[in-house]
């Protein structure tokens, strides 16, 4: 993506709500929304929390994914508390999920679409991928482009995305937001028919990413219980891990974090400055490891006294400033 279009772009994605009904933690708190603005356009996709405030939040359009109440939640609350909230706002769901909301004995309005056909909401362009993850319940991935110059794709609850999506979800692909239930293995459920239900690993949608040729940013989000109470450091550390495996930049959301494009790119180089010093502190670690254990067999010299104690400052100094520098 070129970054000169990103800024006149004017683009911020805003997390709203990176947790789930029944597993909360400080920094995911809420349950699920992304919120789009461009401009004066504001596009919500799911409304999963209950305290989301509609009248606030002021969206031009709500996306929602799948009818589970973490992607719905806030929605069912202002039909049913403060209608007054929604009234302005286009509702888009994917027709084949058989969604109906209703307000006593009548049916709040919705823009049902059919899946795999673009659509547009003011300036953006929508597509509802069908993907694998509940038996009981169609779920959609969301496709958001802008023209031939920005194209996110958001799949917060996936087990696999078909084979027929491949091009629409992740052909020239700038951002990915992903399913974050669990890091390395997958959540398998049998559905009772012979098939299987749940979510891809963080590690196998970057597979699917690095197998797609992504040269984009990916986010995860919608964490699961083995992942959510992780601080965000550690968290934020195991993802850029495994995202170096598959060389794609990788990060975790969580409530609050705001995305300007264009700044993206400025980050990772931090990033990467960070990284090289993480790299600096393991090589200090083991070399004083080392040391200690040669000072354990032998009686150190003040040479080898004086090198231990400058690699123990080293080590703080660099300590400090990964504290200051990473998010």
């Amino acid at each position: 993506m070129n970054k000169d279009i990103t800024k006149e772009l004017e683009l911020t994605l805003k997390f709203l709500g990176t947790g789930r009904l029944d597993i909360k933690s400080d920094d995911h708190k809420l349950c699920s929304g992304v919120l789009l603005e461009h401009g004066s356009e504001r596009i919500l996709l799911d409304c999963g929390d209950k305290d989301f405030d509609l009248s606030k939040i002021s969206p031009k359009a709500i996306l929602l994914t799948h009818s589970h109440p973490d992607h719905t939640a806030g929605f069912l609350k202002s039909i049913n508390e403060r209608l007054e909230d929604i009234k302005d706002i286009q509702i888009y769901i994917p027709k084949q999920s058989g969604i109906i909301f209703m307000k006593g004995n009548v049916e709040i309005p919705t823009n049902k679409m059919d899946s795999n056909k673009d659509f547009q909401v003011g300036s953006f362009t929508f597509n509802f991928a069908n993907v694998l993850h509940a038996s009981n319940i169609e779920t959609s991935a969301i496709v958001c482009k802008i023209g031939d110059i920005f194209k996110l794709t958001y799949a917060p609850d996936i087990l696999w995305y078909g084979t027929r999506n491949r091009e629409l979800m992740f052909k020239d692909l700038d951002y990915y937001i992903g399913d974050g239930s669990s890091l390395i293995d997958n959540i398998k459920r049998d559905d009772g028919f012979g098939g299987e239900t749940g979510h891809a690993s963080i590690k196998t949608q970057l597979e699917w990413l690095k197998n797609n040729n992504f040269k984009g940013t990916a986010f995860f989000t919608h964490f699961g219980r083995e992942l959510i109470n992780l601080d965000r450091k550690t968290l934020e550390r195991q993802i850029k891990e495994i995202g170096k495996e598959f060389e794609i930049d990788s990060h975790i959301a969580y409530d609050g974090k705001e995305i300007r494009l264009g700044e993206v790119e400025q980050d990772s180089e931090l990033q990467k400055e960070s990284d090289e010093l993480d790299d600096a502190v393991r090589e200090v670690l083991k070399q004083i490891k080392d040391k200690a254990s040669i000072i354990k067999e032998s009686k150190p010299s003040e040479t080898e006294i004086l090198e231990l104690e400058i690699k123990k400052k080293k080590l703080e100094l660099l300590n400090k400033w990964l504290e200051a520098n990473k998010t």
